[in-house]
Parts: structure tokens; sequence; C-alpha cells
């Protein structure tokens, strides 16, 4: 996993940053209304090209990524990334996500396994929570003090997001449909196509009220 903190990015690092970027994330940059967002993308995807090349070796700007609308992004991978790293130019199984809050970016990078990464700012939890957290969910953020409300519905919103990066489901999931309450057992949504071995959601808040939820799963046996 990888962490970047926005205001410790230095001029000359915005523009190596920038400068990582295909024009497909410029573009999608681009689009965001705000200038705050438009930075913590171009972060959050230079910070994974040069965690992704770290991995991999070679040119992080090189690196052709699939960006598909509702799927979960992707490495076209190049073989000539690989030939110094083994010998017979396997591509390893490379799975990766990326996340981004305004002051806050990150991604995570593994192989062999499905691996998913959020970040949220502490928020409060909307008018209509029963439609995204489940009654277990529901029935736990009731036996929490008030005050705390906001942080609570927080790392769950956060779990539940990382987890659901992992899965990489091509189909829309109700949110509401499975739980992801800390210290407790994961029941993954139904047709999710994996199992609960060796499934792993962790949470983490920081000092200054940012979450950061990792999740990690076997991928099913083909």
């Amino acid at each position: 996993m990888h962490l970047l903190r926005l205001a410790q990015i230095s001029r000359r690092d915005w523009t190596l940053l920038t400068g990582l970027l295909d024009a497909g994330a410029r573009q999608r940059a681009a689009r965001f209304r705000f200038e705050a967002d438009r930075h913590a993308s171009i972060a959050a995807h230079g910070l994974l090209r040069l965690a992704l090349a770290s991995r991999l070796g070679g040119n992080p700007a090189e690196l052709r990524l699939s960006h598909q609308p509702g799927k979960k992004p992707f490495l076209i991978e190049k073989p000539a990334l690989v030939s110094e790293r083994r010998s017979d130019s396997a591509v390893p199984a490379i799975d990766f996500s990326l996340s981004h809050a305004r002051s806050c970016v990150g991604c995570i990078v593994a192989e062999g396994i499905s691996v998913g990464i959020d970040i949220e700012p502490t928020r409060d939890p909307p008018s209509q929570a029963e439609g995204l957290l489940s009654p277990e969910e529901i029935a736990w953020l009731r036996t929490r003090p008030t005050r705390s409300a906001a942080t609570e519905f927080t790392t769950l919103w956060c779990r539940k997001e990382a987890l659901l990066k992992s899965l990489g489901s091509r189909e829309p999931i109700n949110m509401s449909s499975f739980s992801a309450i800390p210290g407790q057992a994961i029941a993954l949504p139904a047709g999710s196509g994996f199992s609960t071995q060796g499934l792993t959601v962790t949470s983490h808040l920081t000092d200054d009220g940012i979450h950061i939820a990792t999740a990690a799963i076997r991928r099913p046996e083909i």
C-alpha cells in the first residue's frame, strides 16, 4: 500500500506526477469541477503508476491502463516491462486499486490476490442510510455512542467500498446486502464468485479524520 499527502507534494513533484499520466487520465482529471479534486486524481494516478513500475520495472509513463466505465481498472501488460524480472516473459497476475480524497491519495498493488482500497474523510450519515447499510450494520451503529456516529458510519462505508473494489464486480451490488462491521465475520454479496476464505479487511482512522480501508481476497479458482 502506498499513501501520499497532497500538502507534501512539491511543485517539482506535481510536474513529475502529471507527466506520468496518459491522455485519458488527464482528461478524467480535467472533468472534476473543483481544483482540489483534479489535483487528487492526478496524484492518485501518478502514485499508482510509480507503484506499478516499482513492482514490474520499466517506465511508469509507458504503462497502459484500462479504465472502462463501471469496471475495475486493469493493466494492459507489455512483455518488455517484465522481461528482465522473469526470463520467460510471463505476466504476473497483478491486481491494484486506488482511491483519493482531497487531502490524501493512495493505492494498493498485489500479485495473485484481488485487492481494494478506499479513502474517505469523516462524514455524517445520510438521511437514507438504511438503503446503504445492512440490517446488521444499522443495528451495530445504534449501539455506538451518538457523538461518534459520523466516524462509525464512515468506517463502515470505507470498509464496504474497499471490499467491493477487491471483488471487481461488473454488476451493481446492493450495498445493504452485505456487512463489513469491524471485528465481525463478513458475509459476501450473493453471486460475488468469491469465498470468504483468506478474506482480510482492515481500516484505520488518521488523526485528522481520514479513513483508510483495504481489502484483500483470494481469487476464485478457474
